[in-house]
C-alpha cells in the first residue's frame, strides 16, 4: 500500500526507476507527506478494519477506495483550500475575485507545498488573466484554481486529480430545485438566500445591491433568469 502511495502521488512508475530489489527503499526515499500517509491508513481502516494482514482482495479494495476518495479527502482539504485561502489574502478590496499579477508572483513561497509561477501565456490560454486593462492584468481566482497546473498526475493516462469548482456544488442544488433552464427572479432569490458555501452562511439578507444586479440580468430575458450563462456565474460569484 506504501508503495502505491508512493506512485500515486508522484504521479511516476517508481517500479520502472529503480531494480526489483530496492522498491522497499524506493518507499522510504520517495515517501508521501505525513498528511497523506495519514490519509492512507484512514481509508485502511474505514474500508478494512481490524486486518492484520491482507489478501490481493483487501488490497485492491483499499487502493480503489483511496482513488476515489484522494480528490475531496485530501487533495482538496490540503491543497486546494491552501491555494484558495492565499489567493483570497491577496484579493482586492473591492471583491472582484482578482488579484494583481505582481502580487500575485511577489506571494510565491518556496516552502509551500504549491508555487504561484506560471506564465502569463499559460495564465491567459486557461481563460485565468484577466487583460481588461493592459497596465494591470490580473489572476481570476476560481478560473486559476481549477487550472491544469495545479492538478495531479497518477500514473495513469486516463485521469487527473484537480480542484473542485466550488460553484458545481451551488449550481447542482439550484438545478435540482429549479429543474429549468431560466428562473423567476424571485424563486432564485429564495433559493440562494437559503443556501449556505464554504464562505458564506445562511439563512441571510441579499444585499440590495446584489438583488438589483440580478434584475438586470433577468431584464434581458423578459424577467426570468437564464442559469446556465455568463452574467448569472457571473452574479453567483458576487453572491459567495
Amino acid at each position: 500500500l506504501d508503495f502505491y502511495l508512493a506512485n500515486y502521488y508522484f504521479g511516476v512508475n517508481i517500479t520502472s526507476l529503480l531494480p526489483e530489489q530496492d522498491a522497499g527503499r524506493s518507499v522510504r526515499v520517495l515517501a508521501p507527506p505525513q498528511a497523506l500517509q495519514n490519509f492512507l491508513r484512514q481509508v485502511q481502516d474505514e474500508v478494512a478494519p481490524g486486518l492484520t494482514s491482507f489478501a490481493l482482495n483487501d488490497i485492491t479494495r483499499i487502493v480503489e477506495a483511496v482513488s476515489e476518495r484522494y480528490g475531496q479527502r485530501f487533495m482538496e482539504t490540503q491543497t486546494c483550500e491552501a491555494i484558495r485561502s492565499r489567493l483570497i489574502q491577496l484579493e482586492e478590496a473591492n471583491g472582484t475575485g482578482r488579484v494583481k499579477l505582481v502580487d500575485f508572483y511577489e506571494s510565491d513561497n518556496s516552502q509551500d507545498a504549491f508555487s504561484l509561477t506560471e506564465h502569463p501565456e499559460f495564465l491567459k490560454s486557461v481563460g485565468a488573466l484577466d487583460t481588461s486593462d493592459p497596465s494591470v492584468p490580473r489572476v481570476i481566482i476560481p478560473n486559476y484554481v481549477t487550472a491544469q497546473s495545479n492538478c495531479r498526475n497518477p500514473v495513469s493516462a486516463f485521469y487527473s486529480v484537480c480542484c473542485m469548482d466550488m460553484c458545481e456544488e451551488l449550481m447542482d442544488h439550484l438545478e435540482s430545485e429549479i429543474r429549468e433552464p431560466f428562473a423567476e427572479l424571485e424563486k432564485i432569490l429564495e433559493l440562494v438566500s437559503a443556501l449556505p458555501s464554504a464562505s458564506v452562511g445562511a439563512p441571510r439578507t441579499l444585499p440590495a445591491a446584489l438583488v438589483r444586479k440580478l434584475e438586470a440580468v433577468a431584464s434581458h430575458h423578459n424577467g426570468l433568469v437564464p442559469l446556465h450563462s455568463r452574467l448569472f456565474a457571473q452574479w453567483m460569484h458576487f453572491a459567495y
